[in-house]
């Protein structure tokens, strides 16, 4: 089985669940449905056969899940798993007949080691307070020679008027009277490729291989870059959504100068995920540890 004890939830983590819960009833359709474009090529890079067993953690609204069951058939099954109950609602109305939804953390599964021949990470580990417990998690559950499959938000590809706003906003939050954790703040996961591939041959996966998907676009003004950060950033979500009035007012203003300070360069955003997949040759070190301490 998993680990016996749970991982006590932090701030950061009932952050993020609400974060991706918002954005459960339309996330495939999310700047020209890119989501939807990086969960299609997410679900090919795990290559799942027709009667596989799959894991997809944190499966959001199922989107990954849904193109999954397609592949393994019905002599495959496919369990998908995640925290958010709105996004696990939206998952249960698409759901297919081999699929199951089960509402759990991704960094403490039920499952048994090797029970499984494919495992996505259908959250982005760039978000994840503990990337590192949730791969070797998913090389626990997978079988010798599976294959896992992951995503995360490119952070060597932000703009200079993201990283310029990121700035702003820690500078904007040291400036209040309340206390925010510094992972709010930035990437508490992993966010490029070498950072990937060392964690993955970490844990036991050879054969690495990467892919990218990168959009991008303008905003036309400070409310709707506002609106497309919370869109992007966790950070961003939790503490724009949390002004009003005058210190809104404030926050729009600095940002504006920012932008203004950039040119043409100002209100440019870039979405860029890397995605990655690795077969499993080993079990994780990080996962016999955490078992042998439960």
């Amino acid at each position: 089985m998993g680990m016996s004890g749970r991982r006590k939830s932090t701030g950061y983590d009932r952050a993020l669940t609400e974060f991706l819960g918002t954005f459960a009833d339309h996330d495939e359709q999310w700047a020209g449905g890119l989501h939807d474009e990086v969960a299609t090529r997410l679900a090919g890079f795990a290559r799942p056969q027709a009667g596989d067993a799959c894991l997809d953690i944190g499966g959001d609204a199922g989107i990954v899940t849904t193109a999954l069951s397609d592949a393994v058939g019905p002599s495959g099954s496919v369990v998908s798993i995640d925290i958010p109950e709105r996004s696990m609602e939206v998952a249960r109305s698409r759901a297919a007949r081999n699929t199951h939804l089960i509402q759990m953390s991704g960094d403490d599964v039920i499952f048994r080691d090797h029970t499984f021949d494919v495992v996505v990470l259908s959250r982005s580990i760039a978000y994840e307070s503990d990337a590192h417990t949730i791969i070797a998690e998913a090389n626990r559950t997978l079988k010798v020679g599976g294959r896992l499959a992951l995503f995360c938000r490119r952070r060597g590809l932000a703009t200079a008027a993201e990283e310029a706003f990121l700035d702003e906003l820690a500078h904007f939050v040291g400036e209040q009277p309340v206390t925010v954790p510094e992972q709010f703040l930035g990437y508490p996961g992993l966010a490029d490729r070498r950072e990937v591939d060392a964690a993955l041959r970490a844990a036991g996966f050879v054969d690495v291989t990467f892919g990218d998907v990168v959009t991008g676009g303008r905003a036309e003004d400070v409310a709707a870059w506002n609106r497309e950060m919370m869109r992007c950033w966790p950070a961003a979500r939790i503490v724009i959504g949390a002004l009003a009035g005058t210190k809104r007012g404030q926050f729009e203003a600095r940002i504006e100068a920012v932008m203004s300070g950039l040119g043409e360069d100002g209100y440019r955003y870039h979405h860029a995920y890397l995605l990655a997949t690795g077969i499993k040759a080993r079990d994780s070190i990080l996962a016999s540890s955490h078992r042998a301490r439960a």
